[in-house]
């Protein structure tokens, strides 16, 4: 009952044990200015629904959470059912990960994570080993809805700092992402970003909108950095944004693989981004649909591979269509990009004119026509 409630958060942690289920009031606040509001302990599942009149238990920041509002830093933990209020503070909303030892089966569902400021790493959900030589595994983000964050929205992102990092079966579906990257006067932000040492990495079933980039994967710039593996990208939306899905790596990638299929992108200024170095690697892009019909000039798809090295970029079964005649619905921007992808049976398709369908560094735009006689045979033109 509410008279055997307890009070405060502070409570709650010096209590609960391995095995408890903790239940939030769902009309009540909490909230601090030290960092985190709320800290998991280890095996203990934690609700802000199910319990009270509200429709999610506010956890709240009142000033900076230099990790997070929320810190999932230990192993065996559920959060479900809550609202992670930034509150236009310099602050992170839910931190997945450790500074020290590996950390796993962690699951967060149905939550409202929205409102961070500033000009730091606010992230709206962190995933990733922030220690040394630490791994964080078995991760399930579902049902969740982020905005409003001044950094990424999901960031799947083992530290840039520190050696030997990793994010090990991560898995989110069912999210919407919209809104990232607003504050500070950064031009950064995207949707969810998935870069550095990642093995087994699922990012399915969700709808990202209005963010500078809808997606990314690769590596980050810095050091100890690593690289992903098997990276599955599929059945989501992605809409209004600078870049849909973008491939990107800063410092080249070694034995990387990504497959990116089934996948909607419609009304971004670039659909497919692909770019960077590789050796060893294997990516596959399938059956995607990319449609823009908004923007004076944009790219269906960005081929811009500076090089590869034993490794293949598999294009094939994907629909372009782009429906201003200023545009490209296929744009290799270096000079050897072309050598550096299998393309084969893509609808292409671009309204208004027959000219600028695939452009070519080193060669003469290709017409419509051009397009099947030269650039390849088994692609279709018709209008889909």
């Amino acid at each position: 009952s509410d008279s055997n409630a307890w009070a405060t958060i502070a409570k709650v942690r010096a209590t609960v044990r391995s095995g408890d289920t903790v239940y939030f009031r769902s009309q009540d606040t909490w909230s601090s200015s030290s960092s985190p509001v709320l800290q998991a302990t280890a095996g203990v599942t934690y609700r802000g629904t199910g319990y009270g009149s509200g429709t999610r238990a506010t956890i709240q920041a009142t000033g900076t959470q230099s990790l997070g509002t929320v810190y999932l830093n230990v192993s065996n933990v559920n959060f479900y059912g809550f609202n992670v209020d930034m509150n236009s503070q310099n602050a992170g909303g839910i931190w997945i990960g450790t500074t020290a030892g590996n950390t796993q089966n962690i699951n967060v569902d149905n939550c409202e994570v929205h409102g961070s400021a500033g000009n730091s790493y606010t992230y709206g959900i962190y995933v990733g080993g922030y220690g040394t030589d630490t791994d964080v595994s078995n991760v399930q983000i579902t049902n969740t809805l982020v905005h409003h964050t001044q950094h990424e929205g999901i960031a799947i992102y083992p530290t840039w700092a520190r050696g030997g990092n990793s994010a090990t079966n991560v898995t989110v579906r069912n999210c919407i992402i919209h809104d990232t990257g607003i504050t500070g006067g950064v031009t950064w932000g995207d949707g969810i970003y998935i870069v550095n040492e990642l093995n087994d990495i699922y990012i399915e079933f969700n709808t990202i909108y209005d963010c500078p980039v809808g997606m990314r994967y690769g590596n980050s710039r810095d050091a100890y950095v690593g690289d992903p593996h098997n990276i599955n990208i599929r059945y989501n939306i992605v809409y209004n944004c600078n870049y849909g899905i973008g491939m990107n790596f800063g410092s080249g990638g070694h034995n990387s693989s990504a497959n990116v299929y089934s996948n909607l992108l419609y009304e971004n200024e670039v659909g497919l981004n692909i770019g960077g170095t590789h050796s060893g690697c294997t990516f596959n892009y399938y059956n995607n649909t990319v449609y823009d019909s908004t923007h004076t000039l944009s790219f269906g798809v960005r081929n811009y591979l500076s090089g590869m090295t034993n490794s293949i970029l598999n294009f094939k079964n994907n629909i372009i269509a782009i429906n201003d005649a200023g545009s490209y619905p296929i744009w290799i921007g270096t000079a050897g990009a072309e050598a550096l992808w299998s393309h084969a049976y893509n609808l292409i398709y671009k309204s208004g004119s027959t000219t600028k369908w695939v452009h070519h560094d080193t060669v003469a735009d290709y017409t419509n026509l051009q397009t099947k006689s030269t650039w390849d045979a088994t692609s279709v033109i018709t209008n889909p």
